[in-house]
């Protein structure tokens, strides 16, 4: 009887401590990309968190995990993050590719700079193949109503882009407080409807990180300076580098048509001919066009004056207050008063 009872006890430990060992097993990770040749052999390449909130600049990204590359190859093996979180790999500036890093096997695309594999990085597949079907059928309506600019342009407000709007505000719930739904709301520009609605959804981990805040900011500027609202001041330098002030123009009972731009602008440059014979035609009947020069340094912006012979007023935003303070994220960005 004792012999036995010593057996069972024994018995039990084991069994035990083997359960404890399976509830235990860390989940890993394995990444592995080809890439288009052996040049690369040899290289140290860096796993980097892209969703942290340090600066997004290579440098500064915070790197989970290094390998180096041999046979074309390049692998990661760790341990699997609790909560997973989206990443980027650059082998050099022009080879690359993001992933979300999470338990299971990813396979890197480099050409096409995806990753699948594991759920997550299969759904941002997904949700990329729906998006580039619907610009694939835009594109072709753009064909089919060529010359039809206004047509057009009825069709993709008022059909074509509330079709996807809708799918992805579903897609977005699905996902709206992990690595998913960080990367649409880091990469998608599909405009201020979306992106509040994204804003207003998302969860605690999400709204943490520094991109999300960034987007959040940029809602909040647009809705207070949206159609209806009184204007918002802000500051700048004329071209002679003195100090000016948006309500020096705006409020003396006159309209003010302010154009975000910046001379490496290529759409910019194409806007200034319609500036001009906008500033041409009223000038003297109560419209005053002024130029908000951003994202450039002043002596870029005195050459493009003088290239494109602009001769209405500028407000330099060195310090970018006037990008901030009106939610500015792509130029040109013309708004009246």
């Amino acid at each position: 009887m004792i012999i036995m009872k010593a057996t069972k006890i024994l018995f039990i430990f084991i069994a035990t401590m083997l359960m404890e060992a399976c509830n235990n097993q860390q989940k890993l990770y394995t990444i592995v990309g080809e890439l288009p040749d052996s040049s690369y052999n040899g290289k140290t390449v860096y796993l980097c968190d892209i969703n942290s909130n340090a600066n997004i600049e290579l440098n500064s990204r915070v790197k989970i995990d290094s390998t180096i590359v041999e046979g074309n190859i390049v692998r990661f093996e760790g341990i699997a993050p609790d909560t997973a979180f989206n990443c980027r790999i650059d082998v050099d500036y022009h080879l690359f590719a993001f992933l979300i890093l999470e338990e299971g096997n990813v396979v890197i695309d480099f050409a096409n700079q995806q990753s699948s594999g594991t759920p997550l990085n299969d759904e941002v597949i997904r949700i990329d193949k729906y998006l580039y079907d619907w610009r694939c059928l835009l594109d072709k309506v753009r064909e089919k109503l060529k010359g039809k600019d206004d047509e057009f342009e009825t069709f993709y407000r008022e059909e074509h882009l509330p079709i996807a709007i809708n799918q992805l505000k579903k897609d977005f719930l699905s996902h709206s407080d992990d690595a998913v739904g960080y990367y649409m709301m880091a990469e998608f520009r599909l405009g201020f409807e979306m992106n509040k609605f994204m804003c207003d959804n998302c969860g605690p981990w999400l709204r943490n990180k520094k991109r999300v805040k960034s987007l959040i900011e940029q809602v909040n500027a647009q809705q207070a300076t949206a159609e209806g609202k009184i204007f918002s001041d802000v500051k700048g330098s004329d071209v002679d580098g003195n100090i000016v002030s948006l309500s020096d123009y705006v409020g003396k009972g006159n309209y003010v048509l302010i154009d975000f731009w910046a001379s490496w602008c290529s759409p910019c440059h194409k806007e200034i001919p319609n500036l001009k014979q906008l500033h041409q035609k009223y000038k003297d009947k109560g419209l005053t066009v002024i130029g908000v020069y951003v994202w450039d340094s002043a002596e870029n912006m005195k050459t493009a004056l003088k290239e494109e012979q602009i001769t209405w007023p500028q407000i330099v935003d060195s310090e970018d207050e006037a990008t901030y303070t009106y939610g500015v994220t792509t130029i040109p960005h013309i708004i009246l008063f």
